[in-house]
Formats: structure tokens, C-alpha cells, sequence
């Protein structure tokens, strides 16, 4: 831990901003105001916490004590390496040169500017002068001499300062320079003529950053007031953001095109962001928490942050002081769109399938990058997505799925559907026999078809007869013919399912069995063996039902229930007569299986002695 260094010049308290930054590692605990959303954070160069001066790209390059940022129109980073006394460029892929060396002369540089031709201007604070850098590298000064600390306006070399710690360029070229240690906002055209802006009558107290809008309002970060000020280009002073914002030791400012302001807010650890209403938000960083993580706006940590610029995109860049390196903060506020595949129905009736869905869920997001993907399904849990899962159970699956960015935006929800049918059942009417043998009927059959489905929906019914072709089902058809016929039959739903097909069978006999029967005699009392036949010729012909009846005269005096009884053989009956002396007749009443009763009315004789 260290204190707060100042210097004091002619009786007055002057701040040498850089240094400052440099040796300053106060914990500060202001309350915070809500954090700006949609927002990540990246190195852009450099690692934390690795001092040096080596050129490379990205991670590979080192920095010592970074305070001041500038962009120029292509997307080139200039950066006061403060504690290498040297300026460094990035490139827009993250490449690091030296783009001014310590041969240059410069002493602990606290801020850059770029105008609109490529020339790049430096706040060369021990040396109390401003530089103008061509692009080619050429260095000169453009106003101030080095070493000569004073408060002198007038032209080029006869103009004095006291520790310049901030540059900024208008549309028109000119210069404006926080003059920290004599506590006045300066103006130097493009011919090095210097003028003060704002004098010490404003109440600036160690002005630390200055900033352009292009309407040529200037904006400053007046350090040791806590506080935001605008200066107009009539030199009207306001104050943008006061103490009661809670800003902390504020260093650089920068505009975006939109005309917010930024705030490299160095004591709170924190970058922030002021609207041109007036309203402020943390755009990264959290209040007192000093680290160096990337990530999210209020995830993300720093360390005394010095510097601030904006590029065209409206990214800001953060020369991050005390971890020796230059982050960006890239504001994202688009969330990021996430598919499934495949493609899931619209609705809980459209799009069936007939298979077990794998569902992979992919997101895709232009600016901060995905951070996360969740679904849930039937309004369950929420879960978090690592790899595509699979979705079995018949029926119709409401999955709902989203992705959240790094920035911390999150998707709409989307729900789809995974609507699986498994194959319709059809049923005939009247129940078909299950053989070629049983369930005889005597009558031609109207068979009637009915497919239930309880996903998609039946699409349609085939049947076909005795392996004949195959044919849509539209009502119900007949089966005359005797025989036995054998009805194939299947359906397909609206999903694709395509049924077992099920064979049933119409049996059907219409001819009557014949019968005969044949005389026999008995002694009264004795037993007698009545000898008898069914024929049947038809398919049916298995089996018949048989009664005897006995009849005296026109009197049937017994009826004898033999039962099922195989047809076309000779059969035989043996009872004990109960039947007195006399001459009956006897016949044989027969049923197929089909229900064709026999319709011969032929007798024979009984004889009982």
C-alpha cells in the first residue's frame, strides 16, 4: 500500500496525475449506482500484473504503469505508457509496437490524443509539454519547453505548464490539455498557439482527463473534486457529474458518437458511464473490488484504471493502470439467438415424428459471446445445456430453450415442439375369425374398419382380400363368397407411422349338412345302438351339433342331445330303451358350424319287441 504523492509549486498544491496512479492503492467504498447491462470485458494487451516494455501480440506484450488511451480512425490504439516513458501502438488484431521510444526524450507521459490526419499528440507530463507525433514517428514539441513548469500562455516554445497530464483533439485540430498542476483546461491550435480555456477561477482541482464532443464542448475529469465538468465552446463550466455520484479520484474521459461520457473512475476501480441526460451507470468493475478478471460489466475487475478512449464502434478502452495492461469494454445489448435442430414444430399438432428426437441446441452471438444455454421441457426444471439430449416418450413435448451472452443479455424465451406418434390401431367390425377354421358365419359380411391414432391423427386405411392388391379403405366393403377369406388390413397416421399389418378372417358356409339315419331293433329294456351320419360338404364340414328325436307316430316321445359330433363319418349312439313294444321312427337333426341346419326330413325304423 502506498499514499498520495504531491508536489507543491509556488505555494500551490499540484498534481502530478501519473505518478499518482502510479503509487496510489487506496481502498475506496462509495456506494454504487446500478451497472450499465449488456456489457464484457477483454485484454486487449498485455497480462496482469507483468511489468515490462516488450512488444508483441496481445498477452505477449508488457507495459509499466499504462495511464492515458487514444484511437485513431482506423482502429489503432495509442498508449502513454507512463512508467516506460515511451508510446505504444496496438493494431486492431492486437499487435504491440513501440510507436515512440525512450530515445524521444518523453518523462512519465500521462495522456494521448489523435487528430483527424493520423498525427498523435502526447501529454509529456515531468516535461510540462505537449508533443506532436507525425505519423510517420516524427516527434516535436508543439508547445511548452521541457523542464520550464509554469503557467504561461503564448506560442509554441514561449508557452508554460505544470505537469499536463491530458490531451484531446477537435474536428478543427486544436489541442486541448488538463493542465493538472496549475488546475486550467488549455487550448493549443494546430499552429502551437496556447490560450487558456478555463482558468483557475472554475475551482478545478487537479484536472486528470479531457475529452471533445463534436460540437466543440470540452469535458474534463476534474480528479479531486470527485466530479464530471463541461465546458462549452463559449466557456460556460457546468458540472455533469457531482460528488453525489460517487465518483472516486475520476482519471480520463472519453465521447462516444451517441455523446455518452466515460469515466475511468480510478479510486472505485470502476469504468462508468454518464448519459447526456446526466445519468450515470458502472458500465464494468464493482465498487472497491479491485482485481484484473475479464468478463461480464459486473464481473469484471480492475485496478486503478487510468485512461479511457472510444473507438468507432463505441467500444471503450481502458488503460488499466495498476495491472499494466489495456482492457477493452465492448457494450453488447443484443442477446444472443439460439436454434434447434432439428427444426422443432411450431405447435403440440404439427410436424410429428415417429422416432425418439435428439434435440441439439446452437447460439450464436456477434458481440460478447455465449455464456450459457438452458432448456426445459414441459415446463420442468431449468437446465443447463451441455449437449444435446434426447426426447423418447410418445406425445407431444414443449421444449423451451434460450442463451445468455457474456454481456449478460439474455434471449427470449422460444418454445418448440417434439411431438412423437407411435403407429395407429385399427379394428374390424364384426371381430374377424382368428383362423381359416373357426368363427363360421352362414351369411355374406360387411366389414367395417376403424383406426384410432392418439399423436398425429390417422392418415388413412389399406386393406386387401385373399392377398389380392392392396386398396384404400373408404367405408366398408362385403365378403360374400363361401369359404374361407382372409382380410389384411393396416393403417397410417400423420406422422409417418405405418401400422402392423393384421389378418383376420371371413369364414362363410351357407349349405346345410345332410343326415341320415339307419333302422335298428330291441328288446324292451335293452340296450340299443343307434347308428347314424352328418354330411356336410362345405368348408365347415368339421363338425356338427346333433339331436336324435324318436317319434311315435306324429309324437316325438324323446329327444336325445348327442352334441358335437365330426361330420362325413359313420357314427353310433347306445342307449337303454325305456320304450314299450311298438314301431317307432327316428331321425337325426343336425348344425354346422357356420349355423346351417340340416333340412332333410329322413326317417328310419325302430323296432322294440
Amino acid at each position: 500500500m502506498g499514499s498520495v504523492t504531491r508536489r507543491v509549486f509556488s505555494g500551490r498544491v499540484s498534481a502530478a496525475w501519473p505518478a499518482l496512479l502510479l503509487v496510489l492503492f487506496v481502498w475506496s467504498g462509495v456506494p454504487a449506482p446500478a451497472w450499465a447491462q449488456g456489457v464484457t470485458v477483454m485484454t486487449l494487451a498485455g497480462t496482469a500484473h507483468v511489468v515490462g516494455s516488450t512488444d508483441g501480440v496481445g498477452p505477449a506484450a508488457s507495459f509499466n504503469g499504462p495511464c492515458g488511451v487514444a484511437c485513431d480512425a482506423v482502429g489503432n490504439v495509442y498508449v502513454a505508457d507512463t512508467a516506460n516513458n515511451t508510446v505504444r501502438k496496438i493494431t486492431p488484431a492486437g499487435d504491440v509496437t513501440t510507436f515512440v521510444g525512450a530515445a524521444a526524450g518523453l518523462d512519465s507521459p500521462g495522456g494521448v490524443a489523435c487528430d483527424a490526419v493520423g498525427n498523435v499528440y502526447v501529454a509529456d507530463t515531468w516535461n510540462h509539454v505537449i508533443r506532436k507525433v507525425t505519423p510517420a514517428g516524427v516527434v516535436r514539441i508543439l508547445a511548452g519547453a521541457v523542464g520550464e513548469q509554469d503557467y504561461i500562455d503564448g506560442s509554441g516554445a514561449d508557452a508554460r505548464f505544470s505537469y499536463p497530464s491530458a490531451v484531446a483533439c477537435d474536428a478543427a485540430g486544436n489541442v486541448y490539455v488538463a493542465d493538472t498542476g496549475n488546475n486550467i483546461i488549455r487550448k493549443v491550435t494546430p499552429a502551437g498557439d496556447v490560450g487558456t480555456l478555463v482558468g483557475p477561477d472554475a475551482g478545478l482541482d487537479s484536472p486528470g482527463g479531457v475529452a471533445c464532443d463534436p460540437a466543440g464542448s470540452v469535458y474534463v475529469a476534474d480528479t479531486f473534486n470527485n466530479s464530471i465538468r463541461k465546458i462549452t465552446p463559449a466557456g460556460d463550466v457546468s458540472t455533469l457529474a457531482g460528488a453525489d455520484a460517487g465518483l472516486d479520484t475520476p482519471g480520463g474521459v472519453c465521447l462516444d458518437a451517441a455523446g455518452n461520457v466515460y469515466v475511468a473512475d480510478a479510486y472505485n476501480h470502476v469504468v462508468r458511464k454518464i448519459t447526456a441526460a446526466g445519468l450515470v451507470s458502472i458500465l464494468a468493475g464493482a465498487v472497491g473490488e479491485q482485481g484484473s478478471a475479464d468478463g461480464s460489466g459486473a464481473g469484471a475487475r480492475f485496478s486503478y484504471p487510468g485512461g479511457v478512449t472510444c473507438d468507432a464502434s463505441g467500444n471503450v478502452c481502458v488503460a488499466d493502470t495498476a495491472n499494466h495492461t489495456i482492457r477493452s469494454v465492448a457494450e453488447d445489448d443484443v442477446a444472443p439467438v439460439t436454434t434447434a435442430t432439428p427444426p422443432l414444430a411450431s405447435s403440440a399438432t404439427s410436424g410429428w415424428r415417429n422416432t425418439a428426437q435428439t434435440v441439439t441446441l446452437t447460439a450464436t452471438d456477434a458481440g460478447s459471446g455465449v455464456a450459457g444455454t438452458s432448456y426445459s421441457i414441459d415446463g420442468g426444471p431449468t437446465l443447463a445445456y451441455s449437449g444435446p439430449f434426447t426426447v423418447s416418450a410418445p406425445g407431444s413435448h414443449a421444449v423451451t430453450y434460450f442463451s445468455t451472452d457474456n454481456g449478460g443479455n439474455i434471449g427470449q424465451p422460444q418454445t418448440g415442439y417434439v411431438n412423437i406418434d407411435v403407429a395407429p390401431v385399427t379394428t374390424a367390425t364384426p371381430p374377424l375369425a382368428s383362423s381359416a377354421t373357426s368363427g363360421w358365419r352362414n351369411t355374406a359380411q360387411t366389414v367395417t374398419l376403424t383406426a384410432t391414432d392418439a399423436g398425429s391423427g390417422v392418415a388413412g386405411t389399406s386393406y386387401s382380400i385373399d392377398d389380392g392388391p392392396t386398396l384404400a379403405y373408404s367405408g366398408p366393403f362385403t365378403v360374400s363368397a363361401p369359404g374361407s377369406h382372409a382380410v389384411t388390413y393396416f393403417s397410417t397416421d400423420n406422422g409417418g407411422n405405418i401400422e402392423q399389418p393384421q389378418t383376420g378372417y371371413v369364414n362363410i358356409d351357407a349349405a346345410p349338412p345332410t343326415t341320415r339315419a339307419r333302422p335298428a331293433r330291441v328288446r324292451a329294456g335293452k340296450t340299443v345302438t343307434l347308428k347314424f351320419s352328418v354330411a356336410d360338404a362345405a368348408v365347415s364340414c368339421g363338425e356338427a351339433t346333433v339331436k336324435l328325436q324318436i317319434v311315435k307316430g306324429t309324437r316325438v316321445v324323446k329327444t336325445i342331445s348327442v352334441g358335437s359330433k365330426p361330420t362325413n363319418v359313420v357314427l353310433a349312439y347306445r342307449f337303454k330303451t325305456a320304450l314299450r313294444k311298438g314301431t317307432y321312427t327316428w331321425r337325426v337333426l343336425a348344425t354346422d358350424a357356420a349355423g346351417n341346419k340340416a333340412v332333410d326330413t329322413l326317417f328310419a325304423k325302430l323296432t322294440v319287441k
